[in-house]
C-alpha cells in the first residue's frame, strides 16, 4: 500500500482500517501521524455531533410577550380594514352632489332666465 492509499482510507474510516492500512502504518511515521490527526478530527466530530439540542417544538414557540404583540398588531390591522371597508361602503351608498349634477341644475335654471320675456330690474339683478 502507498501513503496515497492510506490516506484515503484513513480519510473515510479511521477507526476501522484495513490490516494492510494498519501493516503501511506502522511501517510509515508520516501515516501514523496522519492517522493519529483523523481520529482526533474524528473525535472531536463526535463531540460536536452529541451536544443537546433544544426540540423542535419548544424552538417554534414564541414567548407570551411575542404573542401578544402579534396579536395586538393583528388588532389594528383588523380595525383599520374595517374602517376603510365602512368608509368607502358610506361614500357609495349614500347620494353625493357631483359636478355634474350641479351642472344640469344650473343650465336649467339659465333657459328659464333667457327665455324671460321681460327685462329684470335692478334690483333682482342684485340678489
Amino acid at each position: 500500500m502507498e501513503c496515497a492509499e492510506f490516506k484515503h482510507a484513513a480519510g473515510a474510516e479511521p477507526q476501522r482500517l484495513s490490516a494492510a492500512a494498519r501493516e503501511h502504518m506502522s511501517r510509515c511515521t508520516a501515516c501514523e501521524r496522519y492517522a493519529q490527526h483523523m481520529l482526533s478530527l474524528d473525535d472531536l466530530l463526535q463531540r460536536a455531533l452529541q451536544l443537546p439540542v433544544a426540540s423542535p417544538m419548544r424552538a417554534r414557540r414564541r414567548p407570551r410577550s411575542a404573542q401578544r404583540t402579534t396579536v395586538r398588531w393583528l388588532a389594528i390591522a383588523a380595525s383599520f380594514l374595517l374602517t376603510a371597508v365602512i368608509g368607502a361602503g358610506t361614500w357609495l351608498v349614500l347620494p353625493a352632489m357631483t359636478l355634474a349634477s350641479e351642472l344640469i341644475d344650473h343650465v336649467s335654471a339659465e333657459q328659464d332666465m333667457v327665455a324671460a320675456k321681460q327685462p329684470l330690474s335692478p334690483g333682482e339683478l342684485n340678489t
